[in-house]
């Protein structure tokens, strides 16, 4: 998944008391320097954060501004407007962090990344599909140490070696399709027998689509339709992990790629640990967004910041 990159649009409201014309002074403060400062800020004139560039070598993104010269390291910052008065907002920079997470409930939306288990030890190899690969015999690999010690969660770089994506079927509801990392659509097409077909053939693929049933953390039913109907993923403890009639086999349960934000800080070399890291990502929006990060509503009028272009509607 793609780092989480915010940079948002501060709505300013004026006038202050006492100002005849309406208008206030905004700082943007950056890891303890003010580095713009918008004089004659308006009431229903938008203001554009400055952009912030982060250091090839730090690993840090920009998670958004607020009034408050010190955030707590565990919370997400908090986005407030200052009504009638000067203001100054500070850059808030935080950590990402992948993993895989053991799904613990069913999502609104299936559609990701994810790990196959059927234990501990067992997870399917998602590299490659079809019955000579995911499905083949003890084709199943084993996290070990990348597994937490509370068994809930993978380390990211090993689980990317071994995932497979659930794609939503052109925005159908509850339909889905299950892809490895070549590209293969996996599936079957009958769902009173045993086996495990591939296809780099989308709509080949849907007439069996997957329809993902949460019953507890240790039990999630990857089932078929179509006339696939009653096949469900699972695992033979003969070590094959591949689509079998309904509850006759052992079942799977799934482990989803996430990114957080933690460590926030408007320092940006907090913690100390960050120091070194992968290349600096841009820190741009790629829409407008309103004082709590959420995107603007087609109709809006104004000014904002798009592609580090300046764009007006």
């Amino acid at each position: 998944m793609k780092p989480l990159l915010l940079a948002l649009m501060l709505w300013l409201l004026c006038p202050p008391p006492g100002m005849a014309d309406g208008s206030c002074t905004v700082h943007w403060s950056v890891d303890g320097q003010i580095v713009r400062t918008d004089a004659g800020a308006v009431a229903g004139l938008p203001l554009v954060p400055p952009d912030v560039p982060i250091p090839a070598d730090l690993d840090r993104v920009l998670a958004g501004w607020t009034t408050t010269a010190t955030v707590s390291p565990l919370s997400a910052p908090h986005y407030a407007a200052l009504i009638g008065a000067d203001v100054t907002y500070y850059a808030v920079f935080a950590t990402e962090k992948s993993a895989y997470t053991l799904v613990t409930s069913a999502p609104d939306d299936w559609a990701g990344q994810y790990l196959i288990a059927a234990s501990d030890t067992l997870f399917a190899n998602g590299a490659q599909g079809g019955t000579n690969h995911l499905g083949k015999k003890k084709n199943h690999v084993n996290p070990a140490q990348h597994l937490s010690a509370d068994r809930t969660h993978v380390d990211a770089l090993w689980g990317d070696a071994y995932a497979v994506s659930i794609e939503r079927y052109e925005d159908v509801e509850g339909f889905y399709l299950l892809r490895t990392q070549d590209g293969l659509y996996n599936y079957h097409t009958s769902g009173t027998s045993s086996g495990l077909a591939s296809t780099a053939n989308r709509s080949t693929a849907a007439k069996y689509g997957l329809m993902p049933e949460f019953r507890n953390a240790h039990d999630i039913r990857l089932s078929l339709s179509g006339k696939a109907e009653g096949a469900v993923l699972s695992y033979n403890p003969t070590g094959y992990f591949r689509f079998y009639p309904s509850d006759s086999q052992e079942p799977v349960y799934l482990y989803r790629r996430q990114t957080t934000l933690t460590d926030f800080s408007t320092d940006l070399h907090y913690p100390p640990s960050s120091i070194t890291g992968p290349a600096a990502r841009p820190n741009r929006p790629s829409a407008p967004c309103d004082l709590l990060g959420l995107p603007l509503p087609p109709s809006y009028h104004g000014i904002y910041i798009q592609g580090g272009r300046k764009h007006i509607r």
